[in-house]
């Protein structure tokens, strides 16, 4: 796959709700399960990605009221000024 058609690829997922994005990537599993050396390997491959999913879904959806913004961390972080 070319650079340029890389791109595009990102820019269309970029374009996906979060749902959408899960379900590619089910799909993505599940054409590669001819692909896999053996049953428990896709079991514990979906298993992980179950984990994941999860524990993403119990991070807070907004930053904390403490007045320290995503700016003042990667200031802090990265040394940067915004």
């Amino acid at each position: 796959m070319t650079h340029s058609e890389w791109q595009q690829l990102q820019a269309l997922i970029a374009k996906l709700s979060p749902l959408e994005r899960h379900e590619l990537i089910d799909q993505l599993l599940s054409s590669s399960a001819a692909d896999s050396e053996s049953a428990a390997a896709l079991v514990a491959q979906r298993s992980a990605w179950n984990s994941l999913l999860a524990e993403l879904d119990r991070l807070p959806v907004e930053g904390p009221a403490d007045g320290f913004s995503a700016s003042d961390h990667d200031s802090l972080l990265y040394g940067r000024r915004p």
